[in-house]
């Protein structure tokens, strides 16, 4: 086999995986639905994640994958074709931009990095997804024009935490090869897992009964406890850490949500999630820059070493 053959063969493989998984955390995504989106706008949407995170990886060849994967999870909601030509737009714009006009890293180990990423495929291009999709529900009479306001603010905060959430988990992911795996440092990092999953469990899904119930009535003061939890893994393992330990929260954080428990419970459950959404991205957004930030002292601290060693 030649190397053209095997580049093509490599693509075809790729495209296949990239479309499965962003078909499988679709299906996953829909299970958290909203009713006045006929079934298509969730309130997270993790393959806009994947998608910016693929473009990033793989260039503008992701797309197909990308495509594919958004067509056939939208089978059967009368708007597929609509999701397949503008849900990989976002990240195709994002990756554009980030290289055509700044020094982006996706690494994100600079406070530059973080707020372009936060800037650009978190707030900005995200309005294009959403804008399209709406477009095509309502063309395709699947959801009333009066109702396309609030599908159109649910489906563009799904797609921004999505990014926000997700990406960062798959942009970082070379840092935990670079650690230094001793004992000490494997205990640290099984016990930080451990108080991630406690303080998320205990403050944000009501499973112990302290949050929303009845044997504490300030519950909604457990929830300021995932700080800390973040601010650890900020500091003992900087982006790749933080990354990971917001997927962790926010997995608890929807499944105490989806339940009707934990602190942000309403009785109208867009206003839950809302209040959940809000929460979680002033998490993120602190803890992504404090990483940052930590990264960027270390980098200083250890240029000022060699420089004293000369």
């Amino acid at each position: 086999m030649n190397k053209i053959a095997k580049q093509n063969v490599l693509f075809i493989v790729q495209t296949a995986a990239l479309a499965g998984t962003y078909y499988l955390f679709a299906k996953i995504g829909l299970l958290a639905a909203l009713e006045n989106s006929g079934g298509n706008v969730t309130l997270i949407w993790p393959p806009t994640g994947i998608a910016f995170a693929a473009v990033v990886y793989m260039g503008y060849k992701a797309w197909p994958g990308i495509a594919i994967g958004a067509f056939f999870a939208g089978l059967g909601s009368g708007a597929a074709i609509t999701f397949a030509i503008g849900n990989p737009l976002p990240a195709l714009i994002a990756v554009y931009f980030l290289r055509r006009y700044t020094s982006f890293d996706h690494s994100l180990t600079r406070l530059t990095d973080v707020f372009w990423f936060i800037l650009v495929p978190v707030i900005l291009t995200t309005l294009v997804s959403a804008t399209n999709g709406v477009a095509g529900l309502i063309l395709s009479d699947i959801i009333s024009l009066e109702a396309g306001g609030t599908v159109w603010l649910t489906w563009w905060m799904g797609d921004a935490m999505g990014v926000l959430i997700v990406a960062p988990t798959l942009l970082t992911i070379k840092g935990w090869s670079q650690e230094n795996w001793t004992g000490k440092r494997i205990a640290e990092l099984i016990a930080l897992i451990i108080g991630i999953s406690f303080t998320s469990i205990a403050s944000l899904t009501d499973f112990f009964g302290y949050t929303h119930g009845t044997k504490i009535p300030i519950d909604e003061a457990f929830f300021y406890f995932v700080f800390f939890t973040t601010v650890w893994a900020a500091l003992r393992f900087t982006i790749h850490g933080t990354s990971f330990a917001l997927l962790i929260i926010t997995v608890f954080a929807i499944w105490g949500g989806v339940i009707g428990h934990g602190p942000f419970v309403s009785e109208n459950v867009q206003i839950t999630f809302f209040k959940m959404l809000l929460f979680l991205a002033a998490v993120a957004i602190f803890s992504l820059y404090l990483a940052a930030e930590v990264e960027t002292r270390k980098r200083v601290d250890t240029a000022r070493y060699e420089s004293e060693l000369r």
